[in-house]
This record gives structure tokens, sequence and C-alpha cells, in this order.
């Protein structure tokens, strides 16, 4: 679900972004497809050759944290790599690598938190919640790490094991 485009003659940044503005606007009518009208959107990151990497992969670290910046923004945007964006997305990389390696190492756990009836006080259920047990940090509150596993596609290997546990 993720491409590259690659503007060899572009001068700047706002001739990149000008392409960016025509991509999303190309993407925002929805598109017919067996009967259903499928809404498709982008969101995009722009980095330029060689103030944001001189290396394809450097290039493509810049782009991709850019495009999680925009992302951040409210989806359906394009931004332009800033220097502290590469820090985010180094942080934001490392939590996604400690997703996967949490779900293979069987790192989450559930604690249950018991629902009563208000009137007569008697256990009427039990929710679930999900914490991820941190070797390094210990109990990981969701707020924490919900997004990542909804943005890498973990949450539905996740969403399993929830099931899976709890029942």
């Amino acid at each position: 679900d993720e491409f590259t485009v690659l503007l060899p003659d572009v001068a700047d940044a706002s001739e990149a972004a000008t392409v960016a503005d025509r991509i999303l606007d190309a993407l925002g009518p929805a598109v017919p497809v067996d009967g259903f009208a499928l809404n498709i959107g982008a969101s995009i990151g722009i980095a330029l050759h060689p103030d944001d990497g001189r290396t394809a992969e450097r290039l493509l670290r810049s782009a991709d944290a850019a495009m999680y910046a925009a992302k951040a923004a409210g989806r359906g945007r394009y931004a332009v790599y800033r220097a502290d964006m590469g820090e985010r997305a180094e942080r934001r990389l490392k939590l996604e690598l400690a997703m996967r390696g949490a779900l293979r190492n069987d790192e989450f756990v559930l604690h249950y938190q018991p629902r009563l009836d208000a009137r007569t006080r008697d256990t009427v259920a039990f929710e679930a919640l999900l914490r991820w047990n941190s070797p390094e940090h210990g109990i990981v509150a969701p707020g924490l790490f919900i997004d990542v596993l909804e943005e890498s596609g973990l949450i539905g290997a996740v969403g399993e094991w929830v099931l899976r546990t709890a029942c």
C-alpha cells in the first residue's frame, strides 16, 4: 500500500508539492468497483536530493518520515521533509520493530477489569485490556503503541491474539 514517485527534473519543494496536489486531487473521487464506491486516499512525503538524502536509502527514509508527518496532520495531505522528522520516524520504526518482536515473543498480556451492575454491584462481565509487557520498559499502556499496530498492519494479528487469549 506504499509506492514511490521519482521526479528527476524537480527544482524545489514547491514543484514537488504541485505534483503531490495533483495526485491527491486525482485520488479524491470515489472509484466504482463491483457496484461499490471505494474511496482512495493518500498521505505523501516529499524529500529532495541532495538536501534530504544523498543515497537512495536515505532519501526514501526522509520521504517516509515526511509521509508519517502528513498522516499525523490528518491524512490526505503531503508534508515536506524536515530534519526533526527523521528522529520521530526512527523512534516510530523502533517501536514498530518492538511490536513485531512483542507479538513473536508473547510479550502482550491481558488485564481483566470487572464490569459491575450499578444497582446490584454484581459482576456481570469482564473487560479485557491489552498491555505490552516490554522487557525494557515494563507494562506499557495501549495508548503508546496501538496507533503503530494499526499503521503497520499488525493490529489484525494482535486482535486475533486478544480474542484467542480472552476466550
